[in-house]
């Protein structure tokens, strides 16, 4: 998996990011930016091509080590949650393998992250804990904005990916 993060994250949990001159499939690419709510750092992804949302709250230096695994038990969450098969996605977390950070590479899909946070935002203030199912509620929501640039909506455009790859 390629993550291509901003310099606030970079600088945040002190990432260095690798050069990649290998052609990479849009579909194991992310993108990823910090957003700060109640004193709280969280990381929201989206995917280069899919632009499918992950928002993960509450993360800590130390979990940054483990970014691999606790991003991918939130996106199983999230994908299973809309519906697609538990075994496609299992076949694409094999896919991703372990997190590579890159430099970000597009500024559209920035655009649309801060579009995203700037709801995420919104829907936060609504949400005094958000631990367990809010989360996923949010996560959820995200998914089911319609984006521009695909013209359908994340959550839809990722089930139609992953059906025809696995």
């Amino acid at each position: 998996m390629y993550l291509g993060i901003t310099k606030a994250i970079q600088d945040k949990f002190k990432i260095k990011v690798e050069v990649v001159e290998e052609k990479i499939p849009e579909i194991l690419c992310w993108h990823a930016h910090k957003f700060v709510f109640n004193r709280k750092t969280g990381l929201i992804f989206m995917n280069d091509f899919t632009r499918y949302i992950v928002v993960v709250y509450e993360i800590r230096k130390k979990e940054i080590e483990n970014l691999s695994e606790v991003f991918k038990e939130q996106l199983k969450r999230n994908m299973i949650l809309d519906k697609i098969d538990k075994n496609k996605v299992e076949k694409y977390l094999k896919d991703l393998g372990e997190i590579r950070f890159i430099k970000t590479s597009s500024r559209s899909i920035l655009g649309q992250i801060k579009d995203a946070i700037f709801c995420l935002d919104y829907e936060l203030e609504d949400m005094h804990n958000i631990k367990g199912n809010k989360i996923d509620y949010i996560n959820s929501k995200l998914n089911d904005m319609p984006m521009l640039r695909i013209k359908s909506f994340p959550n839809k455009f990722m089930l139609e990916e992953i059906s025809k790859i696995y």
